[in-house]
């Protein structure tokens, strides 16, 4: 492994004295590009987000996709570290992601575990990019940026910062809308309100007092989470009472596997309920009953995705 980590560094070294340090984007083909960014993500950590797309206007196709987690030197001249902690490959409605521990789900929920895949497509794109296309040597076009890209709104305490990184990788399993999940990204969520017996959904602002409860809610609560999404809902109850309901779909700190009762160190959890996730159609969920709230409680309950927009069906 040790032999691949420093191959690794070589190759990503060769296209920064290329690109130079703060990367950029080559095009050799028409409506093909490689893209090379570099995030700060504050307190000195940095990440590189490496990865291949079309883009022919409609939408973008991430073919593949890397985020690496990297170090440089001193002078920032070279990468001294690198790590890949997430891979991505989309094609026409599907998708494939590798997690930073080699688990492995698709968009239809297939799942499966192997030892070392991260490292060894990481290398294989790599060679693609060094030495089979004429990335660095024949470009059709290529643009060099000045600055890396500005991440520390991801929050300093890290954390916190792994369980909003989950949350998005959650929200593109599912689908969610992509102006959603930067939003979130920048701390803000995003409210959806379904209206069940009219059969319609719409994304609403959400109010300062929607806001406050919320929080509220979420600081208050005995079991720490993070909600990454709102949706607001009425159930009517067999007396003809009717109450309100804010659904927070969430991520939380969890070491406990169900499935093989065991605990596992912290995040690895995560990939096997991503595959629960689209298996199941269920979310996890925080249910907020706003006129009782002591019917509040923790759940899993069936989702679906309209236009881009998640609500539950419970």
């Amino acid at each position: 492994m040790k032999n691949k980590e420093m191959e690794i560094v070589n190759k990503m070294n060769k296209v920064i004295r290329f690109l130079g340090p703060y990367g950029g984007i080559i095009e050799i083909e028409e409506d093909w590009k490689f893209s090379f960014k570099v995030n700060n993500l504050g307190n000195g950590e940095m990440e590189i987000e490496m990865f291949s797309f079309n883009d022919d206007g409609d939408k973008v196709v991430l073919d593949p996709f890397f985020r690496i987690e990297v170090k440089f030197d001193e002078n920032r001249e070279n990468v001294v570290y690198a790590r890949p902690t997430e891979y991505l490959s989309q094609w026409l409605n599907g998708e494939m992601r590798i997690d930073k521990n080699d688990n492995i789900c698709d968009s239809k929920g297939n799942a499966e575990h192997n030892d070392g895949e991260l490292v060894d497509r990481l290398c294989s794109y790599l060679d693609t990019i060094t030495k089979i296309c004429p990335y660095l040597t024949n470009p059709k076009s290529m643009e060099r940026f000045s600055e890396d890209v500005d991440c520390t709104f991801w929050d300093n305490e890290p954390v916190t910062r792994k369980m909003k990184k989950e949350a998005i990788a959650r929200m593109k399993l599912l689908g969610i809308d992509s102006d959603v999940m930067e939003r979130f990204a920048h701390g803000k969520l995003t409210k959806i309100f379904v209206d069940h017996e009219e059969r319609t959904i719409r994304e609403e602002e959400l109010t300062a007092e929607e806001m406050e409860i919320i929080n509220n809610t979420i600081t208050g609560s005995d079991i720490p989470f993070l909600a990454y999404y709102v949706i607001c809902d009425t159930i009517t109850w067999s007396d003809g009472e009717t109450n309100t309901r804010y659904i927070l779909p969430y991520v939380m700190e969890e070491k406990y596997d169900l499935e093989d009762e065991v605990e596992y160190a912290e995040g690895e959890v995560w990939g096997n309920i991503r595959k629960q996730m689209i298996e199941s159609k269920m979310i996890s969920c925080y249910v907020m009953n706003k006129d009782i709230p002591e019917y509040s409680e923790f759940g899993e309950l069936p989702y679906r995705l309209l236009r881009g927009m998640l609500f539950v069906v419970d």
